[in-house]
């Protein structure tokens, strides 16, 4: 399955035209470069943390992929109940800061366009997502470099002081926190042991990709 084709399946389940005509357009700025990562590695089972309309959960299915979603917005507001049944996929609605998914380890956590809208700090969710990788499994990260941010975000680039998750109010931005490369690179190297990160050519977006310790 093509990303293409995913975006018009998605597109025909989708619960109103936003999807059409606006938040295909922002997923066409990253996710063909998800998907080149993802289709170099061998299918197995995955967890999408902030699926949104559910584009890669439906690529990731057509690809040979046991798919789970995690999000804390209801089943029905944005993915259907009749696109997971079509993915096959699970769906948690759960508050990632709750801590990991009691339903096994994974080949791959995915976390696409979710670490600058998160409310308390990203490197408590960035050690959740280790936790719930098998050894050798791998973090996808992917954000909007600073300088293209679309608001003022409160933190700037600091994500240390986004304040931590039980210890203060939830901000209520939507853009809590940018990032530079290096800002990046520093939060996921705060669970593993390194982290490639990298600025395609032409793209406003970073992507970020980190393997858990065999």
């Amino acid at each position: 399955m093509t990303i293409l084709e995913a975006q018009e399946i998605v597109a025909a389940h989708a619960p109103g035209p936003y999807y059409a005509t606006d938040y295909r357009a922002w997923e066409d700025e990253y996710l063909a470069h998800v998907c080149a990562v993802v289709a170099g590695l061998p299918p197995g089972r995955v967890l999408d943390i902030g699926p949104g309309w559910g584009t890669m959960m439906t690529w990731l299915a057509g690809n040979g992929w046991q798919v789970d979603v995690c999000d804390f917005i209801p089943l029905g507001h944005w993915i259907t109940p009749e696109l997971l049944d079509l993915a096959g996929a699970q769906f948690h609605q759960r508050d990632i800061f709750m801590g990991p998914l009691a339903v096994g380890a994974y080949d791959l956590v995915l976390m696409t366009q979710v670490l600058t809208h998160l409310k308390f700090r990203p490197d408590e969710v960035i050690a959740t997502c280790q936790e719930m990788l098998k050894p050798g499994g791998k973090l996808l990260a992917s954000v909007f470099k600073g300088d293209q941010a679309i608001t003022q975000a409160p933190f700037g680039d600091d994500w240390r002081a986004v304040p931590q998750y039980g210890s203060a109010p939830a901000v209520p931005d939507m853009v809590s926190h940018i990032y530079t490369l290096e800002s990046f690179r520093d939060l996921l190297t705060t669970s593993f042991p390194a982290a490639d990160v990298w600025q395609p050519e032409g793209s406003p977006v970073m992507f970020g990709l980190c393997e858990r310790e065999r």
